[in-house]
């Protein structure tokens, strides 16, 4: 299986999402399976070294993010098709909030014949539940039309997309790549660091 996976990221050095591609491609690779990135622009050099040791490969999408940190969605556009024509995944990942140009990549892509890939649509930032009019004219639900499967990142994120009239059935949530906090230190500890009375009631005062 091969799978584009575009997503608007800078990767100038090591976070939360550049380790996810890391440990994903490292599955693919075990598997015999391929990961493609799309990115805005090359990776720093210690990401770049990490996903090629878990068999990632990627190609640039000129000018979808300037170098200010400006993003330009409709950019996106041309490069993603001529991607999608050469490597011909069975699997186009779209991981940024511009649901319009994902949306008429997408319908380009069918448009060439490039009927077989399912397309999936990831949730890049927290979606407000719509209004009443807003939940008829969404660009999410614009996106059903020609998107198979949507992820969310949180079960707020799930509400809002069923708000718009994605069926259940075609959403996964997959939570965002962060551990529960668990506390490595006794309960208590700052207290006795600033010599705090343990009732956390100041040593110069007695309780009634």
């Amino acid at each position: 299986m091969k799978v584009l996976f575009f997503c608007n990221l800078v990767p100038a050095r090591t976070g939360a999402v550049e380790r996810l591609l890391t440990e994903v491609g490292r599955v693919f690779q075990g598997r015999g399976d391929q990961l493609v990135l799309g990115l805005p622009a090359e990776p720093g050099d210690e990401v770049a070294s990490a996903w090629r040791g878990a068999g990632l490969t990627w190609n640039l999408v000129p000018g979808w993010t300037d170098a200010a940190g400006r993003e330009h969605p409709w950019r996106f556009c041309g490069p993603a098709l001529k991607w999608l024509k050469r490597h011909r995944p069975d699997v186009a990942v779209v991981h940024f909030g511009n649901e319009g140009p994902s949306f008429v990549v997408a319908l380009l892509a069918k448009a060439a014949g490039l009927v077989r890939v399912r397309w999936v649509w990831v949730q890049d930032q927290q979606i407000a539940d719509p209004t009443t009019v807003t939940r008829g004219l969404s660009r999410i639900r614009l996106l059903a039309l020609v998107f198979d499967h949507f992820v969310a990142v949180y079960e707020g994120g799930k509400r809002s997309l069923l708000l718009r009239g994605i069926p259940e059935h075609r959403i996964s949530v997959i939570r965002n790549a962060v551990a529960d906090y668990e506390s490595r230190r006794p309960r208590g500890w700052l207290r006795q660091e600033l010599g705090a009375a343990p009732t956390g009631i100041s040593s110069r005062w007695s309780p009634v």
